[in-house]
């Protein structure tokens, strides 16, 4: 017998909510996704640059600090599950 699994992202991601905490600082916040399609194993968020990964998938939350002053960010989520990648993007204007 042979078995076949084939991987699929997960599906149900939404956009990241932004909080502008400051002229160079915001939060981005999350929910999990609806359907996570396997063991949710990490997110990565990206402005592009920088980007952070959070491996702890319990943390639903990132603080992001010492971003360039009145300039335009687009931030991306992504979540993983097993091999496949899937995610939303929203963009903030610069304040």
């Amino acid at each position: 017998m042979v078995l076949i699994c084939i991987y699929s992202g997960p599906g149900g991601v939404l956009a990241p909510r932004v909080e502008v905490l400051g002229a160079s600082s915001l939060k981005v916040s999350w929910t999990r996704p609806i359907n996570p399609n396997g063991l949710l194993t990490s997110y990565t968020i990206a402005l592009p640059q920088p980007r952070f990964d959070v491996n702890n998938v319990s943390v639903t939350s990132l603080d992001v600090n010492q971003l360039d002053a009145y300039t335009l960010y687009s931030v991306t989520l992504t979540a993983c599950s097993g091999t496949r990648l899937l995610g939303q993007v929203i963009r903030l204007p610069g304040h």
